[in-house]
């Protein structure tokens, strides 16, 4: 159901398929391709004010998520998966982004006998920084069903050495493989994956990045150009969670949020970090590597894609409804002018 990175592009059918890997910068790139870009989205919030009781795909707003469009599933467990691969998303050409952590299960999601297929692509960071950044995201994230405020008071070196440290999150999602120890033969597995099925990003380089999946999917403006590069532009200068160092979860506590450093190579801290995510930190050195490899896939093409051959659908309304203003403006004051004459007599 995805298909190969060398497969040529269908931009009419073919599905963007975000691989979210937590802390690596998703959130942006899923904000500009789902909001800027105006793709209707599949991820967690289209089941939300009760639509996770839906029996029938549809579109729909969703209260606090302003102008983004949503369709009616959760990509992002396994369960909302094969409730959207029952439901028929994939072949229904509903939704312009599918964000998911789970490769392997979103891949059900395209029946084999229809022309819609998924196309991967995900940003990468290092292990390292990811794990810092989940722990400290983790300390204030009180939206989260999981989340413990014990772990408040926690020090990074007791989560490096608790059983609440992420281990080769990335490898055993690409494999499948959630409980089982991991062996080389998985990392083997999960480098296939990526080389033949991901579009690589990677986090400290975003805008790059960015350039390259609208190139590669062929997002160009459609709506209001000047708006949309606006609402782009915005994103990369606040970020929704680009900023390493400078997360906003944690309120009035932000400055002993930020704190938290990385922890020196050579010490426990380290150590024990990079044992948990040594397959992760090989992938994570293959996505560099990739990252200069398929440069090639829109190599000669402008690093502004996204405005080359740009429409304004909006325009002409805006238009119209500026004429529409103007006239009525105009036969106000022609009123008040009547009546002042009235009243004159």
């Amino acid at each position: 159901g995805l298909k190969d990175i060398s497969d040529a592009p269908d931009r009419e059918k073919d599905v963007p398929v975000f691989w979210h890997i937590p802390k690596a910068g998703g959130s942006t790139i899923k904000d500009i391709v789902g909001t800027c870009h105006a793709r209707v989205v599949a991820n967690e919030i289209g089941v939300l004010d009760n639509h996770e009781k839906d029996t029938q795909l549809e579109v729909t707003k969703i209260e606090g998520q302003g102008e983004t469009l949503f369709v009616n599933v959760d990509t992002t467990t396994l369960n909302g998966i094969y409730r959207a691969r029952d439901m028929g998303l994939g072949p229904s050409g509903l939704s312009g982004l599918i964000i998911t952590p789970f490769i392997k299960e979103t891949s059900t999601i395209f029946d084999p006998r229809s022309d819609r297929k998924g196309r991967v692509f995900a940003t990468f960071r290092h292990p390292l920084d990811r794990v810092v950044s989940l722990f400290k995201y983790l300390q204030y994230a009180e939206w989260e069903p999981t989340y413990d405020p014990q772990l408040k008071e926690w020090s990074l070196d007791k989560y490096a050495n608790s059983d609440r440290i992420e281990n080769n999150w990335m490898t055993r999602h690409l494999t499948g493989t959630y409980d089982a120890d991991l062996t080389d033969a998985h990392l083997a597995q999960a480098m296939g994956v990526m080389k033949s099925k991901i579009f690589v990003g990677l986090m400290n380089r975003m805008e790059e990045s960015m350039n390259r999946f609208e190139t590669y999917f062929g997002l160009t403006y459609t709506l209001n150009p000047t708006e949309q590069e606006s609402c782009r532009e915005g994103l990369f200068t606040v970020g929704t969670n680009i900023g390493g160092n400078t997360d906003t979860h944690a309120g009035e506590d932000q400055k002993n949020y930020n704190k938290i450093e990385k922890p020196k190579p050579g010490s426990k801290t380290y150590e024990r970090i990079m044992a948990e995510n040594n397959y992760d930190m090989e992938l994570y050195k293959f996505a560099v590597n990739l990252f200069e490899e398929q440069e090639a896939y829109v190599k000669g093409q402008p690093e502004d894609f996204r405005l080359v051959d740009s429409t304004c659908s909006r325009c002409d309304q805006y238009e119209a409804a500026a004429r529409e203003a103007e006239t009525a403006e105009r036969e106000q004051e022609e009123r008040d002018r009547q009546r002042g004459e009235d009243g004159e007599g």
